[in-house]
């Protein structure tokens, strides 16, 4: 199924960008990982046996055709990867997830990441920093993770959970909304 699976990503992308000598891929398909944003509002490397394909798979896909659209699975469910928007779509439910290709020697903590800091408006109208882990329930997600999302898609949203509840955060609202109660909260991107 894996070998099907494969050819049908070749198919899907350009034949003339396939066959052009430019495009053959290069050996820097090792200097990047592809990650996707999972449920928890953390970003997961694609990684084999759990999925069809691997960040050194798919960074030669892209590297035949940036503009490509590749399908794969992951578990029972299979995917579109659109490279040209940087998200995949559950092809059952139509759910979409952001998708990032970072420099494998990166650390998320350059200047970019690391000057930026998140922070929420609580119950008591003080502003409270994403801190991942916490001591007043757990969170899946730091400024940092927030950031790393925000560069991807400044227009976008993200999920995450806190302590038993799941909120999205809405970056052209600048809010956060709790997906259980739909309590919004304001929300603010500080430059340090």
């Amino acid at each position: 199924m894996v070998f099907v699976a494969k050819a049908f990503d070749l198919l899907l992308c350009s034949s003339q960008t396939l066959a052009s000598p430019s495009a053959n891929p290069t050996n820097s398909s090792s200097q990047h990982i592809w990650e996707f944003m999972g449920d928890e509002g953390i970003w997961t490397e694609f990684q084999k046996p759990g999925c069809s394909l691997d960040s050194v798979e798919i960074e030669r896909l892209y590297q035949l055709n940036p503009q490509c659209q590749v399908s794969f699975t992951a578990r029972r469910f299979s995917y579109s990867l659109y490279f040209s928007g940087m998200y995949q779509v559950n092809n059952k439910y139509g759910t979409k997830r952001a998708v990032r290709r970072i420099a494998s020697g990166i650390q998320q903590t350059n200047s970019t990441l690391s000057q930026a800091c998140w922070q929420f408006m609580d119950m008591d109208d003080q502003w409270n920093d994403y801190m991942k882990g916490g001591s007043r329930g757990y969170c899946s997600v730091s400024s940092q993770d927030i950031e790393a999302q925000y560069q991807q898609d400044s227009t976008g949203t993200m999920r995450f959970r806190a302590g038993r509840f799941s909120y999205e955060l809405d970056f052209s609202d600048m809010t956060q909304t709790n997906l259980s109660t739909n309590t919004k909260r304001s929300v603010r991107r500080l430059q340090q």
